[in-house]
């Protein structure tokens, strides 16, 4: 049997996040049976800032609560609760509290080969490489919310 990490906070009907205030540490999950994929949940933003980094993997990210910075190659942005962010392998970014106000988020890492060989089913990739995604942030309220269920199940 396989256990799993149960997220530490949930999303109530959608409308608002309640998380555990004492939660101060990332939860990763990951599961042998997807071993292209890793989830992080973060329940308090404010305890966890990071320096300008980059992942070998594609992650995109789901802003459960609050607001932050989002730096992503020579964009920077301000994101609430219902952004998406969109961050390709590589590429420089960062995203952090503004002015010490709680947000939280979930985050999804995805192995490069594997999106790829799934684009090129798709038909996206011609040979199965990984096609970099051109937008950073999406507002979509479906892609929010099935990120959301996504990291429930």
């Amino acid at each position: 049997m396989i256990a799993r990490v149960r997220p530490q906070f949930r999303i109530d009907d959608g409308r608002r996040n309640v998380n555990n205030p004492d939660d101060d540490q990332p939860r990763f999950w990951r599961d042998p049976a997807l071993p292209f994929l890793e989830a992080r949940a973060v329940a308090d933003g404010r305890k966890v800032c990071y320096a300008p980094h980059c992942h070998e993997t594609f992650s995109i990210g789901a802003i459960t609560a609050g607001a932050s910075t989002y730096f992503n190659g020579t964009a920077r942005q301000r994101i609430a609760r219902g952004a998406v962010v969109i961050i390709n392998p590589q590429t420089v970014h960062a995203c952090n509290p503004i002015d010490g106000q709680p947000w939280s988020y979930l985050m999804f890492y995805v192995d490069t080969g594997w999106l790829g060989a799934l684009q090129h089913e798709l038909g996206v990739s011609a040979d199965g490489r990984f096609i970099p995604y051109t937008p950073i942030q999406s507002l979509d309220p479906a892609l929010f919310t099935g990120l959301t269920r996504l990291y429930a199940t």
